[in-house]
């Protein structure tokens, strides 16, 4: 147990790791925490055990989590506790603009008959106008 923790190594790492992040298609790290944000959401909302209740509490704290650890700290700019409180509530208005989305457009998409038919493996029967929310 004689091996320090090499902060300065995990910094650089971090910061090559958003490198690459920030360059995934084009998106910043910021339009790629959305979209895991409505990923996550969708698969706990298919997901019949998970309770629907607890999904907007997941989707926000892994959008606060994910944003933290996206994001590059500018030690000239701003202090550590500053970066840190802003990174967090930018993860915190991520996580509800996510939450947002999905109950205004993608709920409504849910509810096309025919792609929700697409999207609950029904070819036929009465019950194929469903939405796959319920």
């Amino acid at each position: 147990m004689d091996e320090e923790f090499d902060i300065v190594g995990v910094s650089s790492w971090l910061d090559r790791a958003a490198d690459q992040l920030d360059k995934l298609a084009g998106l910043p790290s910021t339009m790629l925490v959305l979209i895991t944000c409505l990923g996550i959401g969708w698969l706990l909302k298919a997901w019949k055990k998970f309770p629907n209740a607890a999904i907007p509490v997941v989707v926000i704290l892994w959008s606060i989590v994910f944003n933290f650890c996206t994001m590059r700290q500018n030690v000239e700019a701003r202090p550590v506790l500053e970066w840190r409180a802003r990174n967090v509530m930018i993860g915190f208005a991520i996580g509800l603009v996510a939450w947002g989305l999905h109950y205004w457009v993608l709920y409504r998409l849910e509810n096309i008959p025919w792609l929700n038919r697409i999207l609950n493996g029904k070819n036929s029967g009465a019950d194929s106008s469903a939405p796959l929310t319920k």
